[in-house]
């Protein structure tokens, strides 16, 4: 079983290389187009390894989302900027954004299938930030709250 749980977050982990831009639907109508391609802007320097300018990038799109209230892809947002930091061995900024992801998520009444995607994206950053840190056991706790939400939403 532990074993599983590395393997799939060991996939996971691997799948971070692609920064796939989610974006939680159910609150695009309030989005605006400049922090849509911030986003898209940040994903691209990030897959170029220009991770300190998609860090600033993302960032900023993080405080645009809080500004409008989209908790979510605020969220969302402070989850691809954590991983932006660990590329850039700030493992301590890493954790620390991921975190904010968590308790901004865990505030909110999560019901939708968006945001629960928002949340198991972030549990799996979490644990590949663990496993990077050389704490495999709490890495596979996270991995298994992301493989719960993924079953859970199918």
């Amino acid at each position: 079983s532990k074993i599983f749980l590395i393997l799939i977050g060991i996939i996971l982990s691997l799948g971070i290389h692609l920064f796939p831009i989610y974006i939680a639907s159910a609150n695009t109508q309030i989005v605006q187009k400049p922090v849509l391609e911030k986003m898209q802007q940040g994903k691209t320097l990030y897959q170029a390894g220009q991770f300190a300018d998609a860090a600033s990038h993302l960032k900023e799109v993080a405080r645009a989302y809080e500004l409008q209230g989209d908790f979510v892809n605020q969220s969302l947002a402070l989850n691809y900027f954590s991983l932006t930091q660990q590329k850039l061995g700030d493992w301590n900024g890493a954790s620390e954004y991921v975190t904010n992801s968590l308790n901004i998520l865990n505030k909110l009444n999560l019901n939708s299938h968006d945001s629960k995607h928002v949340l198991a994206l972030a549990f799996n950053t979490q644990g590949s930030l663990l496993l990077a840190r050389g704490e495999p056991e709490k890495a596979i706790e996270s991995w298994q709250k992301a493989v719960d939400i993924y079953s859970e939403i199918n």
